[in-house]
């Protein structure tokens, strides 16, 4: 007699024998990934895979005046340099993404729109009392910005009516009392109120203003002041305006 453990090996080989035999399975499961045909594309090579680039591309200044273009934000130029908030939208720092050997700092006007303003200051020029250190320290600037933007709108150096330094060796003096003016300036002829203006010089797009001008802060001290004013500026003088007002 058989044992009930060979009765159970023949039931289960007959089992998979007829299963082998169906034409006509009744299971809807499809085949696995081990059972199911191999596509032609499955046994095509697969293709060299591309490196992943890891170096990081470095970021360059503008072509603007110091590398800044109109609109910056503080993000964007604080990848440059380091910026300290003062206030009314001002951000001073002791550099530019492109710095001059001459001026050691640096004061950004950033609204709501952007950077509108540029200010540079010279490093303290000492002079004598002709003030022979600050007239070729401003020839230094001043030049290079003629050859580079044109014949000024201004271009003033004077004393004014009625000053008791008018004398030659006064001259540094007369810059300490300011009365004395030594400054060179561009205003654009795309600029608000240009028409009025004689001599408006055509400045790139986004430049509304240029002026550079000395300054004394004892008599045989002084500094250079480079203003840029971009074509945004209204935007924030409107914008400082508004926040000092608001207690009104």
């Amino acid at each position: 007699m058989k044992t009930i453990a060979a009765v159970m090996a023949t039931i289960a080989t007959t089992a998979v024998a007829l299963a082998g035999c169906d034409q006509h399975p009744t299971s809807s499961t499809p085949p696995t990934a081990a059972s199911a045909p191999v596509s032609a594309a499955a046994l095509a090579p697969a293709p060299a895979s591309k490196a992943i680039s890891t170096t990081t591309e470095k970021i360059k200044p503008s072509d603007g005046p110091f590398g800044v273009r109109m609109g910056m934000t503080t993000e964007e130029l604080g990848k440059f340099i380091k910026l300290k908030s003062d206030g009314d939208l001002r951000y001073d720092s002791d550099s530019a993404p492109i710095p001059h050997k001459l001026f050691s700092d640096y004061i950004y006007r950033i609204g709501n729109n952007g950077l509108c303003s540029v200010k540079a200051l010279s490093k303290t020029i000492e002079s004598n009392s002709f003030g022979d250190g600050v007239k070729d320290a401003f020839s230094e600037i001043s030049q290079p910005l003629v050859a580079k933007y044109g014949k000024p709108t201004f271009d003033h150096d004077f004393i004014r009516s009625g000053s008791i330094w008018d004398k030659q060796e006064d001259w540094m003096m007369g810059l300490y009392k300011e009365e004395r003016v030594l400054n060179i300036a561009w205003v654009s002829s795309k600029n608000k109120g240009s028409e009025k203006t004689k001599n408006p010089v055509n400045l790139p797009s986004d430049i509304a203003y240029i002026e550079l001008e000395a300054r004394a802060y004892k008599y045989n001290k002084a500094f250079l002041v480079l203003d840029y004013l971009f074509m945004n500026n209204d935007d924030c003088v409107n914008q400082i305006k508004k926040n000092q007002n608001k207690g009104l």
